[in-house]
């Protein structure tokens, strides 16, 4: 299997309709945006059907952890696409869902053609900026307006079954509470104290404590006491 392959058989396992068989298992959903900005580039229809998604489905997205990987984002091509697409998909929801994340987002210093098949030559480059989006300029991309896919995108109860997990996600609606229980899930020693529950979620104390009293009602986390610090623990 090609790195591609991979990439859209997670989103397949998501509810986008690819022709290739879906993932074993649920995908995280932060990284695989991540990971997908560097195939955009050269398969403009991982693109439209990526925005088609996450306007549906942004709920799903842990924004706070979004912001965390957007901003270890080394390669700036990667940074400006992902920052175009949640700039979009923003527009399209009408959310503010993914406002943390583009702010952790950088454009390009020189304008490109945000697909391959646009950089090939001087009259390419010219009628990329001729169709250019105009919310794609300020990321220093040139990407025609996107068409969205919004049929190829499969309804929630489909997604929820094939992926019980992202049941949670949808409950807290993506919120700093879900950023935390996936957090928790990947890295228990982030919970080591509240302090450090706050730098890895980039959250203030005070937000991270009004989730953790949430999760504490919901019984989803334990808060410990060792000597000054509170430890926190997911329960299982």
């Amino acid at each position: 299997m090609t790195d591609l392959e991979r990439i859209l058989s997670q989103w397949v396992r998501l509810g986008a309709m690819f022709n290739v068989s879906p993932a074993r298992k649920t995908p995280d959903i932060e990284q695989l945006l991540i990971d997908t900005t560097s195939f955009v580039p050269s398969f403009a229809r991982l693109h439209a059907m990526t925005i088609s998604w996450l306007v549906r489905y942004h709920r799903l997205i842990c924004r706070h952890r979004l912001a965390v990987l957007a901003g270890r984002i080394d390669a700036p091509e990667s940074s400006a696409i992902l920052g175009y697409i949640l700039t979009v998909a923003r527009q399209h929801s009408r959310s503010d869902h993914f406002n943390l994340a583009i702010k952790a987002c950088r454009a390009l210093l020189k304008p490109q053609p945000l697909f391959d098949v646009y950089r090939r030559n001087p009259a390419m480059i010219k009628l990329a900026k001729q169709q250019a989006d105009p919310l794609s300029l300020p990321w220093g991309l040139l990407a025609p307006p996107e068409r969205l896919y919004d049929d190829a995108i499969r309804p929630s109860e489909w997604i929820l079954s094939k992926n019980p997990s992202l049941k949670l996600r949808a409950t807290f609606g993506g919120q700093l509470a879900a950023s935390i229980l996936v957090t928790l899930s990947d890295d228990p020693d982030a919970g080591s104290s509240e302090s450090a529950l706050s730098r890895t979620c980039r959250a203030t104390r005070s937000a991270i404590r009004d989730a953790l009293e949430h999760l504490e009602l919901c019984r989803l986390i334990d808060r410990q006491r060792v000597g000054n610090t509170t430890r926190v623990l997911l329960l299982s």
